[in-house]
């Protein structure tokens, strides 16, 4: 957790984290929305937080 604060202080003003995962239908769909969302904000950093855990 400690190295993603030190790495988010040295990005931009505003920052995006996308929370996820792969077996999350969900964020599959959402997916596609936030890639253009991305696009038309070029400055805002962006990055995944993904549950590695196999849903159970």
């Amino acid at each position: 957790m400690y190295k993603l604060v030190d790495s988010l202080s040295t990005w931009n003003d505003l920052v995006v984290l996308e929370f996820g995962a792969n077996w999350c239908g969900i964020c599959k769909s959402a997916q596609p929305l936030i890639d253009s969302v991305s696009v038309l904000y070029p400055l805002v950093e962006r990055t995944k937080i993904e549950d590695e855990k196999v849903k159970g």
